[in-house]
């Protein structure tokens, strides 16, 4: 997979709940030159993320992320955001 370098990357974790986390990742995609392979990346770090802490629900997309329309991923699939980047 490689490295990528992103500059200004926020990472933030929120305790919601006795045994409940919020894992944020903040980026400017205008940082990154291949938004794709970012999002093939970070789809890779959460899965593996969710897989070691038993985890059933995830997802990231644009802000704002619940929005399901700009979604780059929920859980196993991907999209339906395209980056035409």
């Amino acid at each position: 997979m490689g490295c990528r370098l992103v500059p200004n990357v926020g990472l933030r974790l929120l305790k919601t709940g006795d045994d409940c986390y919020d894992v944020e990742v903040n980026l400017d995609l205008d940082d990154v030159d291949e938004p794709s392979t970012i999002a093939s990346a970070l789809h890779d770090f959460a899965r593996d993320l969710a897989r070691r802490n038993d985890v059933a629900s995830y997802f990231a997309g644009l802000e704002p992320a619940a929005d399901e329309d700009t979604r780059i991923f929920t859980g196993e699939t991907q999209g339906p955001l395209r980056f035409l980047k």
